[in-house]
């Protein structure tokens, strides 16, 4: 199982106030550990996190709720229904849902083109509660397209 960074507590609180965000954000994990910790981090910047454990789960959740979901952080790699496969399904069927992917394979990182491409946004695991808020609010106000890459 990966492991996302823990912070040390004195960084923790910094500039929070500034940052705070708003509205739900859909958790899609099937690592139970890594999405309860995403979805902690995403409430402790001033979401509201949904948790889905699986694709199919997610699409169960975007059919009640997509209309206050703002954006997903999806795991590009998960059993049954990849992570690029449900963003590409919430892309065109709720285009207003922005999609954030996170990996921990550090493959990834360094593939370029084709099939083995990252897709983008992406952060890269372990990342701190402070990169995934700056991550999100980046794609959420626009900034976080193409070519944004990891938070790293």
């Amino acid at each position: 199982m990966l492991a996302l960074a823990q912070e040390p507590a004195n960084q923790r609180d910094t500039g929070r106030a500034a940052q705070a965000g708003s509205g739900a954000i859909l958790v899609v994990d099937d690592e139970e550990a890594v999405r309860k910790l995403t979805a902690r981090m995403l409430c402790s910047g001033g979401f509201d996190a949904i948790e889905a454990s699986s694709g199919a789960a997610a699409v169960e959740r975007l059919e009640r709720e997509a209309p206050r979901i703002r954006a997903a952080v999806v795991d590009v790699v998960m059993a049954e229904m990849n992570g690029r496969d449900l963003g590409a399904i919430i892309e065109r069927r709720w285009p207003h849902i922005r999609v954030l992917y996170m990996t921990g394979y550090a493959a990834l990182r360094s593939a370029g083109t084709g099939p083995l491409a990252p897709p983008r946004p992406l952060i890269f695991k372990p990342f701190t509660s402070d990169q995934l808020l700056a991550r999100l609010r980046s794609l959420i106000e626009g900034a976080g397209g193409e070519g944004a890459g990891g938070a790293r």
